[in-house]
């Protein structure tokens, strides 16, 4: 998960943070490529209910949440253009790029 701040000063603006999310095939294809798939949960079922819970709590904390479809190959082809692993801090950035670039088309 990537947190994004809308700017200002942090305790005027809510915090928002882009949710990589991932499907079945998606999931089982970044379990392949990641550096750290040693760490990522066993199963996409297991990852989804984990990822659902994170999200509930972080919007009952009061942070707004964004659901960022994350297609693998991209990832792994943006990880390359930047010279950066696939690993869970890089998965983050790009799930906050895909979610700022979203924000300004529209």
């Amino acid at each position: 998960m990537a947190k994004r701040h809308s700017g200002g000063r942090p305790s005027a603006m809510p915090r928002n943070v882009a949710i990589g999310w991932y499907d079945a095939v998606q999931w089982a294809r970044l379990k392949q490529v990641a550096i750290d798939a040693n760490d990522l949960d066993d199963s996409y079922e297991a990852w989804k209910r984990n990822a659902e819970n994170v999200e509930r709590k972080l919007r009952r904390e009061g942070t707004q949440t964004q659901r960022v479809q994350i297609d693998v190959e991209a990832l792994v082809s943006w990880c390359q253009f930047q010279e950066r692993p696939v690993n869970g801090k890089s998965r983050s950035q790009y799930a906050a790029h895909l979610a700022a670039r979203r924000d300004s088309m529209s």
